[in-house]
């Protein structure tokens, strides 16, 4: 979807409840907001219209071998109540962008983890040596505190 689709996916919303019966796309070609090139191309943009229009369910789309149409169905009025196509679009925008955000605050997080689990193998040779050293004292600790219990 375009931003320059909503001027006439709101009209084909309006256009059906205003009429209370289905439409081609006859009265957006009169309107000009399909260009009147041939049957054929106009019947395509016209499809790539009710296109996006099914997938948002706002309207009932009917698929003919003559001439697609669309007609009300019980979200039509509802969906113009609530903005129409221009607030979809926003709203969209807006989801968009949060999920672009939120990709990239995971990538970051997934870069520190990689950077921390490296100074986690770095250091762990290291903790290994300092274990083994600590282990030697405590030993060396024992024998002491055995030599000093038995010569008191």
């Amino acid at each position: 979807m375009k931003e320059s689709d909503i001027v006439a996916l709101d009209f084909i919303i309006d256009k059906i409840i205003e009429t209370k019966r289905r439409i081609n796309y006859y009265p957006l070609v009169k309107e000009g907001l399909i260009p009147s090139l041939d049957d054929k191309n106009t019947a395509l943009e016209f499809k790539r219209l009710l296109n996006i229009i099914k997938y948002v369910n706002c309207a009932k789309v009917i698929d003919s071998d003559f001439s697609d149409t669309v007609d009300i169905n019980e979200n039509t009025n509802d969906f113009k109540n609530n903005g129409g196509f221009k607030t979809y679009f926003q709203e969209e925008l807006k989801r968009i962008e949060k999920k672009e955000e939120r990709e990239k605050l995971e990538t970051a997080l997934a870069k520190s983890n990689i950077e921390a689990n490296t100074l986690n193998i770095e250091n762990a040779s290291k903790n290994k040596w300092f274990t083994w050293i600590n282990i030697a004292i405590g030993v060396l600790n024992l024998i002491l505190l055995a030599i000093q219990i038995l010569t008191d």
